[in-house]
């Protein structure tokens, strides 16, 4: 049998209440990998807009579009600038053509899928991250089915950038991230409970030795 000390359990029971909500939190942060098909929802979401945003798996992906307007075709999905550019990739007929992404939430980007990215038109971009200096990929960085595979942290809001540099132009296929959970709402009332009960536990007893100083009471 454990002899609890008058004020003990309040406290205890706080400390319990906070342990579980971390317990909870911690049982759910399991990293989600989200995709983005541009050739199909994400594609759909974003045709005809200079920028946008598409949803997947509750996490939102914004981007801008750089030099036009993002397009989609049978073809692919790119960028369609003013004038007689190739429509459905990223090129830089007229100006260098990209564009610029950012997450909703914290995670790592694991990678790009092109499409028509070929070494012998020279095809090559630039990604870089938070307006830092961008570093340059051509067809040899990618694997065999034209995805770039990266391990690269970021934080929600954080901008990515990506753009042409040269080569016949390219189409974007799907971007990919493990995504770090979001606390539930549920979790944070479970540890703003913890906290107000510690307080008042701890409140209790500093009014008890006021009324009480004999120190036998706390031992």
């Amino acid at each position: 049998m454990i002899n609890a000390r008058p004020g003990a359990i309040p406290i205890l029971a706080a400390v319990c209440l906070i342990g579980a909500s971390f317990s909870l939190h911690s049982a759910a942060a399991v990293t989600q990998l989200v995709e983005w098909d541009f050739e199909n929802e994400t594609g759909l979401a974003l045709d005809g807009l200079d920028f946008g945003f598409s949803e997947v798996s509750s996490v939102r992906l914004d981007l801008v579009a750089i030099g036009g307007s993002f397009n989609l075709t049978g073809s692919g999905f790119g960028i369609d600038s003013p004038g007689a550019d190739d429509s459905d990739a990223f090129d830089g007929i007229f100006s260098p053509e990209g564009l610029q992404f950012s997450f909703s939430s914290s995670g790592t980007l694991t990678g790009l899928k092109f499409d028509r990215f070929t070494e012998s038109a020279n095809d090559a971009f630039s990604l870089s991250l938070g307006g830092g200096p961008g570093k340059t990929y051509t067809k040899a960085d990618l694997t065999s089915d034209n995805s770039l595979l990266l391990n690269q942290d970021f934080l929600a809001g954080e901008t990515f950038t990506l753009t042409w540099e040269s080569g016949n132009g390219f189409g974007l296929e799907s971007i990919s991230a493990q995504m770090t959970p979001v606390p539930e709402p549920e979790e944070y009332a479970l540890i703003a409970t913890g906290g107000l009960v510690l307080f008042a536990a701890i409140r209790r007893r500093q009014l008890q030795r006021k009324k009480n100083p004999d120190p036998a009471f706390f031992s």
